[in-house]
């Protein structure tokens, strides 16, 4: 309206995907096609309302292609549609359990942990929670500073992380909300630090939450 001056309803726009839908269909199995056989795939999911009930808004991206798709379910069910029988060598998201065991290997998202163990912190443990945020901060660090350095240097600062987790983990928290955080991290220790194998993987989902937020924005 403010560039043509030409007003259109949201009931126009949608009639008007509804009459042209079937021509996207080659353009849509591509982009399909193309997350399937990625090597590395980032995911996460955000609530959508449709027609006035809650739905879910998932997103396969990565650096070549993105995907939104709109189901009723939260469930695996929907990874498993999209993804068929194939797997990615590499997976990137948040610790829902619905993303998981979808790839070879699996990154979890330490911008995740880094606010679960503030939260640790915030709530009075002051054994176990700040020195895993600490951890996780050296992770993403180091992330950043992998372009420069060798293949062996990568390696000996992982085992150094390792080392440090393994420190930590034999730590006892003093709240309910530590020894949660270290209950997860001790099933889940073998998929922290997996960004390390190559670099363009990141140690972050954040990726994804940035395809997501013009439809959260839109929702709130």
């Amino acid at each position: 309206d403010h560039v043509f001056g030409l007003s259109l309803s949201q009931g126009a726009i949608a009639n008007i995907f509804k009459r042209l839908n079937t021509r996207f269909d080659p353009h849509l199995q591509a982009i399909i096609n193309r997350i399937q056989s990625s090597r590395l795939v980032y995911s996460d999911e955000t609530s959508a309302r449709v027609r006035g009930k809650n739905e879910w808004e998932w997103v396969f991206q990565n650096d070549e292609v993105v995907l939104h798709v709109i189901r009723p379910s939260r469930g695996a069910t929907v990874v498993q549609e999209v993804m068929g029988e194939n797997r990615p060598v590499y997976w990137v998201s948040d610790l829902y359990s619905s993303q998981k065991g979808h790839a070879e290997k699996w990154q979890i998202c330490l911008a995740h942990q880094l606010r679960d163990c503030q939260g640790g912190i915030d709530g009075g443990d002051k054994v176990f929670s700040w020195r895993m945020k600490r951890l996780f901060l050296r992770a993403i660090v180091l992330s950043k500073r992998r372009s420069h350095l060798k293949a062996e240097t990568c390696k000996a600062y992982r085992r150094k992380l390792e080392k440090d987790l393994d420190h930590i983990l034999a730590l006892n928290p003093l709240t309910k909300t530590g020894e949660r955080l270290k209950k997860r991290y001790l099933k889940n220790r073998d998929s922290m630090f997996t960004f390390f194998e190559d670099p363009s993987i990141e140690p972050t989902n954040n990726s994804s939450e940035i395809a997501l937020r013009p439809s959260v924005i839109f929702r709130k």
